[in-house]
């Protein structure tokens, strides 16, 4: 069942430079939701910038700001410039079957399945995940987790995008 969460321990918070987020280990991840405390009185969009989604030490979501908003109107969901929220969304919102669509969460601490084929093979976990970025403004946000129960299937992480 999903929740939503308040995650607590964000350095940096409420002052200019790269604040960061270590998340905890167990939950299955399906977004990460930074609300401005000031609404969208907050800084430009424009002054976040340089994201970095790391899975065990690897950025999966290479971002900035202007990026992953422009992802979050896509998707349907408001503007920060008339909310405050930016949303780090891990899934496919565009697939109507949710196999496909939920194939990119963040599923930590879970064993990846054994392979058939390899049975001896190691069997990688996601053990370290954390969230970090620069912003030029001194903001203070609340950071909140869309997370459910990890599943058995295995870890997920799909290096969804890149900048070129």
């Amino acid at each position: 069942m999903r929740q939503t969460v308040i995650v607590r321990g964000l350095t940096g918070n409420g002052s200019a430079g790269q604040p960061s987020m270590e998340l905890p280990i167990g939950w299955e991840y399906y977004k990460l939701m930074l609300i401005n405390n000031a609404g969208n009185g907050g800084s430009a969009i424009s002054t976040l910038t340089e994201f970095q989604v790391n899975v065990n030490g690897e950025n999966v979501m290479p971002l900035d700001g202007i990026d992953i908003d422009e992802i979050n109107k896509f998707d349907g969901l408001g503007a920060y410039a008339t909310n405050g929220i930016l949303e780090i969304d891990f899934e496919n919102q565009k697939f109507i079957d949710g196999v496909p669509r939920m194939a990119t969460t963040i599923n930590t601490g879970v064993p990846a399945p054994v392979d058939p084929a390899r049975p001896n093979a190691s069997r990688p976990i996601i053990s370290s995940f954390n969230v970090t970025w620069t912003q030029s403004g001194t903001d203070s946000w609340t950071f909140k987790a869309i997370v459910g129960d990890p599943d058995p299937v295995g870890p997920g992480a799909i290096k969804r995008f890149q900048k070129f």
